[in-house]
């Protein structure tokens, strides 16, 4: 049943002349405006119902800067441009807009949210710094023009259970910093506000002019002010892309295995294996991880320390305790329906590797092989071959995106290799994954050691593995279309 709300309209002079109440659409609000017919129709900022006073009173509060209080939510006293109040009224439309589709208890919130940030805009036409009068900008209707994806995560860890995102009483500062910095990036408006899920929210930002944000350095700037700017408050992950259609066809996945596809360090169980006190070898691991020590000397000291153990023991010893990082089967089901590639690159041992992709269904492992003994049939204490390190595992990406270039016949030379490679996926969360995150067009440290946090794209600070999908635009609903759930093996024997 449709609502009623009231608008408040201008006419020439800037006085209120009249209000009146029309009926509200869950597409699109429509307004009359009063005065000449030649006059062009300016859009309408939406009001809450109030009286005369209330409205000259949110026009004070809008000449004087933005200072809501923080019992509202919003803590913050930083004066807003024309350009940044109005691209909130638009945030403010959105969130109606939103409100009218998803359940009660998230539709009360959003009007909630809506209403703060309504307050301290004031009630005048919402028109573009540019001059434009129409509240779609100049490009809207173009589905070429690429805009920009700002999603934002839920950050918690694994022990809590996460209130649903649209709770958070900082969720309105969040949305007012954010306005602040896209402003910064250029002119446009919010065009949609929409939950994936409770815990994932995702903001469309149109542009106005022709082209829209197309420079890669532009929106990379501007994903590291996002992050400086929201993550201080420990609120939300942020993740800032261009909303075209490589943001969620990706054709290649690469994933670090050690706590990021599982839950353990897979050296770190084979060492205890053989009796070796686990907080030694986890001491070195951490260190390698940081990039305190050479990733490749430290796997040859814990390699070192297998040196007598029986191979095949150890091997069916290990594998049940592997534990898979929750939603890790349901993320990598879903980038296989969508027909991308999954490769596993990672520090630890083939064997090992080899078990978890069965499990999770990847195509392609890139792991260490320890050497062992053809008469005994124990582990010698070295590795064979070189050590997948941070180099080995930016040359596997690179490799497998100039085979899948090559498989529709676009050969690319090693000398002309982009530095950042389309349409593929990085996950890791150590520093010998830096150099792989580096060249992927969506780099994601899960879960990540803080410095790879400070060089990553996206940090993701989340409880399930699955979550990398929101940040290609995937609703719940969507992701179980294409990946329904099925619960995670617990054992996988060799």
């Amino acid at each position: 049943m449709a609502e009623r709300c009231a608008f408040a309209v201008n006419g020439v002079s800037g006085v209120v002349a009249r209000r009146r109440l029309i009926q509200c659409r869950s597409d699109q609000r429509l307004a009359r405006s009063v005065g000449s017919a030649n006059r062009p129709v300016r859009p309408v900022t939406p009001r809450i119902v109030g009286s005369r006073a209330s409205v000259k009173n949110a026009r004070r509060r809008h000449h004087s800067g933005w200072t809501a209080c923080a019992a509202d939510g919003i803590a913050t006293t930083t004066a807003l441009s024309s350009q940044a109040a109005y691209m909130v009224s638009t945030l403010v439309g959105a969130l109606e807009r939103e409100a009218h589709s998803v359940p009660p208890t998230p539709r009360a919130a959003l009007r909630r949210i809506a209403s703060q940030l309504q307050a301290g805009v004031a009630a005048t036409p919402a028109i573009s710094p540019d001059g434009e009068y129409s509240s779609t900008g100049a490009d809207s209707t173009d589905p070429v023009v690429p805009s920009l994806a700002l999603t934002l995560v839920a950050r918690h860890d694994r022990t809590t259970p996460p209130p649903p995102l649209f709770t958070h009483a900082s969720l309105p500062t969040l949305l007012l910093e954010a306005v602040q910095v896209l402003c910064a990036g250029g002119r446009g408006h919010i065009a949609r506000v929409h939950f994936l899920s409770p815990d994932a929210l995702e903001i469309t930002v149109r542009p106005h002019w022709p082209g829209g944000w197309t420079a890669p350095v532009q929106v990379d700037d501007l994903q590291r002010q996002l992050r400086q700017r929201l993550e201080r408050h420990a609120v939300a992950s942020v993740a800032l892309q261009l909303d075209d259609t490589s943001r969620r066809l990706k054709r290649l996945a690469v994933f670090d295995l050690d706590s990021t596809l599982i839950l353990n360090e897979s050296i770190d169980e084979l060492v205890a294996y053989a009796g070796v006190s686990r907080s030694v070898v986890s001491h070195i691991t951490e260190r390698a991880m940081l990039g305190e020590l050479d990733f490749a000397e430290a796997l040859r000291q814990r390699a070192a320390l297998l040196r007598g153990v029986s191979a095949a023991d150890a091997w069916q010893a290990v594998m049940p305790r592997l534990q898979l990082a929750p939603g890790a089967r349901r993320l990598v089901r879903a980038l296989k329906a969508l027909g991308a590639r999954v490769v596993i690159a990672s520090g630890g041992f083939v064997p090992l590797a080899e078990s978890v992709r069965r499990r999770i269904g990847a195509d392609a492992v890139y792991a260490n092989e320890l050497e062992v003994d053809g008469h005994t049939g124990r582990f010698t204490g070295h590795v064979l071959g070189d050590v997948v390190d941070a180099p080995v595992k930016e040359r596997v990406l690179v490799q497998e995106w100039q085979a899948l270039q090559a498989a529709v016949g676009n050969r690319v030379d090693a000398s002309k290799v982009p530095a950042v490679l389309c349409d593929t996926l990085a996950v890791g969360d150590g520093a010998n994954d830096l150099r792989m995150l580096s060249r992927a067009s969506l780099a994601v440290a899960y879960r990540a050691k803080p410095i790879v946090q400070r060089q990553a794209q996206v940090c993701i600070e989340y409880p399930r593995l699955d979550a990398i999908l929101w940040l290609l635009g995937m609703t719940e609903e969507e992701i179980a279309r294409w990946a329904p759930d099925a619960e995670e093996e617990r054992v996988e024997s060799a």
